[in-house]
């Protein structure tokens, strides 16, 4: 449940940081600005968008261990589902011969 709180914040953070590249795009220095504020606006940019890649790929690889964990429970889940059928049909099958087979003894006493 953690990891599912986990990812789900990291995408919501990651949209919050896209939205944020709007102003991040404002504030690009027109063509003749200095050589140094171009230069921080490059810095500021491609940290902006390492920072967005990383949380990219960070909610890729928990979105796939919380998928990969839910389908080991839905594996044991239908095996459990399945042995519980098998053993609870085992069980009518059983319940019927029996049935069957003391109605087969009644009828034998009567006929004799």
């Amino acid at each position: 449940m953690r990891l599912k709180t986990i990812t789900t914040g990291l995408l919501i953070f990651g949209v919050l940081l896209l939205l944020g590249l709007i102003p991040l795009f404002g504030m690009n220095p027109g063509s003749d600005a200095s050589f140094e504020a171009k230069r921080i606006y490059a810095i500021q940019f491609g940290t902006y968008s390492m920072v967005i890649f990383a949380v990219a790929i960070s909610v890729i690889i928990c979105a796939m261990v919380v998928l990969r964990r839910t389908a080991n429970d839905l594996k044991e889940q239908a095996k459990l589902n399945m042995q519980i059928f098998v053993e609870g049909s085992l069980n009518d099958h059983k319940k019927k011969t029996e049935a069957e087979a003391e109605s087969a003894e009644g009828e034998d006493v009567h006929d004799s």
